[in-house]
Order: structure tokens, then C-alpha cells, then sequence
């Protein structure tokens, strides 16, 4: 068995979707902590999701996330997926969520264009209208049109004709 930390058992590893945050830091950015892991030396402020703390020098993001007042729900990331909390973060008395699939997560379903559903019904246009405007939000992008529905027309009964005529 390899030596090294424990990962933290205390919290439970709560997920939130790319989406979901991004809807989230929209709406209420004051009711969240959003905690990058990675080093901040090695990521330029544009790899990171808008309203990030960053670190002061010499922090760890254990030590960091112990300082923040549990009025705000805790989302910490990395590159990629987060599998276990660093050790530390059981001392954040609030909500703490991790976003499934990290920074890469948030590139591919946030940052990258989406492409429109192949058989568009209401609910995915209407899935593909909140991607684009969250994908315009976040990177300046005009929004793409939305695919057009599709509406198939319905043949009218088959019954016997009526009279008229000369």
C-alpha cells in the first residue's frame, strides 16, 4: 500500500455539472467560493473560471479554504476530475462542491461553441439557447441561431367526402 495522505472522508464528495456552475456563477456569483487546486504559477488567469480566488503566496488551498466564511457554497476544481478532497478542506464548516470533470469539463461544455441537436425538439433548442448564451456569457461569442423545429404535418382524417360539386 502506498504511504502518503489520507484522502478526507469527513465531507462527502458533493459534484457540480459544468453547466450547473456556470448557470450558478451567472445568476449569484456572491454565493459562491470558487477554489482552483492547480498551481497559480503554472495557470494563466484566462485557464481559469471567472471569479476564482486566487492564492496567496505561500497558501495552500486547504489552508486558504479554512479562511472563507461558510455563508457561500465552496466549489474547488482542478485540471481535471477531483477525486478526493486535499486534506484541510473538513475544516470548511459550509457546502462544499466539486466540479465533475474540472477545468477540462468546463473548456469542452462551457467554452467550446455547442453544436445544435440533430433532431431538434423544444427541449433541446431550448437546452442549445442556454448553451449558446452561457457560451456567449463566457467567452464573447455572438450566439448561433437555433436550429428550426421541425413541425410534421398531421393528415386529416380519411372519411367518406361529403357532397358538392355540380
Amino acid at each position: 500500500l502506498p504511504k502518503g495522505p489520507a484522502p478526507v472522508a469527513e465531507k462527502e464528495l458533493a459534484r457540480i455539472d459544468a453547466v450547473a456552475l456556470a448557470k450558478e456563477v451567472v445568476s449569484d456569483p456572491q454565493q459562491l467560493w470558487l477554489v482552483d487546486l492547480r498551481d497559480p504559477k503554472s495557470v494563466p488567469p484566462a485557464e481559469r473560471i471567472p471569479g476564482t480566488a486566487t492564492l496567496p503566496e505561500g497558501t495552500t488551498p486547504a489552508a486558504f479554504a479554512a479562511t472563507l466564511p461558510p455563508t457561500r457554497t465552496l466549489v474547488v476544481y482542478a485540471q481535471g476530475d477531483v477525486t478526493a478532497l486535499p486534506a484541510g478542506f473538513e475544516r470548511f464548516p459550509g457546502e462544499v462542491l466539486v466540479l465533475a470533470g474540472g477545468f477540462d469539463a468546463w473548456k469542452a461544455t462551457v467554452l467550446a461553441p455547442p453544436q445544435p441537436p440533430a433532431e431538434p425538439t423544444p427541449a433541446l433548442v431550448a437546452e442549445f439557447r442556454m448553451k449558446t448564451a452561457l457560451n456567449g456569457y463566457f467567452t464573447g461569442a455572438a450566439a448561433a441561431p437555433p436550429p428550426k423545429l421541425i413541425v410534421k404535418a398531421v393528415a386529416p382524417p380519411a372519411g367518406p367526402k361529403k357532397g358538392g360539386g355540380c
